[in-house]
């Protein structure tokens, strides 16, 4: 029977990329103890480098390792780079040479992330001609995501300055363009005059000391018109430092105060997760989400509420202000790009208010997203909670392909456990992740099988339980069924199971 589940090994691109950027996958802890093993070995190797002399021998041979340990960081660095995968190849169904397009923008984008811009960095050192920048792997040191135990203000700090990336760019080339302009007058007024400016680079490099710190001294113009642009650039210095200073107090505001107010730029959004509506009642939730997506949607979870970002909000999740049910608001988190959008009830108004709500909510969604995305290589999941059962169907008509009756199905656990004690406590914990949990299987059944046959083949092979199946002509979902029920070819299989098995 083992024959009858279609083969869902992973290629080796696949495992490789899991091992690199998914956490839930056990070869990325063991990837991640190798890469932190080699970061601690290169910032030693540089201790012993600064203490002992050059010519000990100790120390040559240290530089041969120290030179292993430098390229298998490149390897890494590298393989992370190649294996990622750019949110708008799985997103977008478009040509050949937009997929070529996506792929090489997409890892460049994701190369010049902070974040990776230090690994960058701190592999520098194994150009012969940049050796002595070896000190700058002790910025590797801040890339591990294990220094702090339950969050890391690097990797906010790195948010932040994604978030505002725009002012960065601008402030920065106006400094590059004030540079390159001042350094070029300069030399062209005093390189006949002045034997400190012989060089464009000599200009250059006083316009950038007189433009941030008003000279070192080392250059001085010494002609009339000379002395003039050098007091204009002065001059010019005091705002271009303020422009900087309002940029980067701004940003460590956010990040300091947890960006009470975000400013989500969404630009480069693709494939995310929206939460539309808060309420503290299901603070839980954003945690369990966090839970169960963290690793698929990282840094791409949003929730799409009213008012300000609440202080006890998740760091996982970005904050936009807004109200979903009006149509002109869901620009702000590109819903139509959005691969989930999950609609909470408001608890704090009536059942009745609460489910309009969200059925208007829902059908503003689709309406969106069917006007404005149209090249979509899967539809929009969209999710909803519904506080009374009668308005079930009206959510479903809306165009929600799932609805949660919260209200009823925690009422039913309560009356079912006065009858059956305990029931309601082992049903909670199939709904939480960790525990045993109730999965889909992502491959169907190659050869149709009784349901006996599934059942202890797949307790054998992969020590789950089998408990049912999703008919993929119908879409019907089938528990318990009687052990001689056919299954047919291609339909999926329901189990319990700690975690989603990768082979189903």
């Amino acid at each position: 029977m083992a024959a009858r589940i279609r083969s869902a090994e992973r290629s080796p691109v696949e495992t490789l990329r899991s091992w690199l950027h998914d956490e839930n996958d056990p070869g990325w802890a063991i990837t991640q103890v190798v890469v932190t093993i080699l970061i601690l070995s290169s910032v030693a190797i540089l201790g012993a480098e600064i203490w002992w002399d050059d010519d000990s021998l100790l120390l040559a041979r240290l530089e041969i390792f120290d030179k292993v340990v430098l390229w298998l960081l490149v390897v890494e660095l590298s393989a992370r780079v190649l294996t990622y995968q750019p949110p708008e190849t799985v997103f977008y169904a478009g040509s050949p040479t937009q997929r070529i397009y996506w792929e090489v923008v997409g890892r460049l984008r994701f190369l010049t992330g902070p974040l990776n811009l230090i690994d960058l960095l701190s592999v520098l050192a194994v150009v012969p001609a940049l050796r002595s920048l070896r000190a700058l792997r002790l910025l590797r040191l801040l890339r591990s995501t294990r220094v702090f135990q339950y969050s890391s203000p690097f990797s906010g700090l790195a948010r932040a300055l994604t978030d505002n990336r725009l002012p960065f760019i601008f402030a920065l080339s106006f400094l590059g363009v004030v540079v390159v302009t001042f350094g070029t007058t300069i030399y062209m007024i005093e390189r006949h005059a002045n034997d400190g400016i012989t060089t464009l680079a000599d200009g250059l490099w006083w316009s950038i000391v007189t433009l941030t710190t008003v000279g070192f001294g080392d250059i001085a113009p010494v002609t009339s018109v000379g002395r003039m642009v050098a007091a204009v650039l002065m001059v010019l210095g005091m705002f271009t430092l303020a422009l900087f200073a309002g940029i980067v107090g701004n940003t460590m505001l956010n990040v300091v105060m947890t960006m009470r107010q975000e400013e989500f730029r969404m630009s480069g959004y693709v494939d995310h997760v929206v939460v539309c509506g808060y309420d503290p009642a299901a603070k839980s939730l954003l945690a369990d989400l966090t839970a169960e997506l963290g690793s698929t949607y990282a840094d791409r979870m949003v929730v799409f509420a009213k008012g300000e970002r609440p202080a006890d909000l998740p760091s996982d999740f970005s904050w936009v202000s807004g109200e979903a049910a009006r149509e002109s608001e869901l620009a702000k988190v590109r819903m139509d790009k959005a691969a989930i959008a999950v609609i909470v009830a408001e608890h704090g108004v009536s059942a009745q208010t609460a489910d309009a709500t969200t059925v208007l909510t829902a059908f503003t969604i689709r309406r969106y997203v069917a006007r404005h995305c149209a090249d979509r290589a899967r539809p929009l999941y969209l999710l909803a909670e519904i506080l009374d059962s009668e308005n079930a169907g009206h959510a479903q008509t809306a165009g929600c392909d799932e609805v949660i009756e919260t209200k009823r199905v925690g009422y039913a656990l309560l009356a079912h456990a006065t009858s059956m004690p305990g029931t309601a406590e082992v049903l909670s914990r199939v709904a939480e992740r960790g525990a045993q949990s109730l999965y889909v299987s992502r491959k169907g059944i190659a050869e149709a099988g009784t349901f006996l046959q599934v059942l202890e083949d797949l307790k054998l092979s992969h020590g789950v339980l089998v408990v049912g199946y999703r008919d993929l002509k119908t879409g019907a979902h089938h528990v318990n069924p009687d052990a001689t029920q056919m299954i047919p070819a291609g339909s999926k299989v329901l189990y319990f199971s700690s975690r989603a098995e990768p082979e189903l």
